[in-house]
């Protein structure tokens, strides 16, 4: 995992916590977010709020798995060696 990729889906994610968006517009932009960062979508937990009636800020909240994280270092570091 480049932490270079890891780092340009948090920052993605941020910019729409900070948005004021509808809920459809939300899902769009994560995945295109998806779409961009495979690898590292992989390795997050994301909430949102189910039910939007209207445009909400923090609507969304994210989550790095650190243990999946930290398997997937290990498996790139066998890669590496062989």
């Amino acid at each position: 995992m480049h932490r270079r990729r890891l780092k340009g889906l948090v920052q993605a994610l941020k910019e729409l916590q900070q948005m004021e968006i509808s809920r459809d517009q939300l899902l769009l932009k994560l995945g295109a977010a998806k779409a961009q960062f495979p690898a590292a979508w992989r390795l997050m937990t994301l909430r949102y709020l189910k039910k939007l009636s209207r445009s909400v800020r923090r609507a969304l909240k994210f989550k790095l798995r650190r243990q999946k994280l930290r398997q997937v270092r290990r498996r790139e570091g066998l890669l590496i060696a062989q």
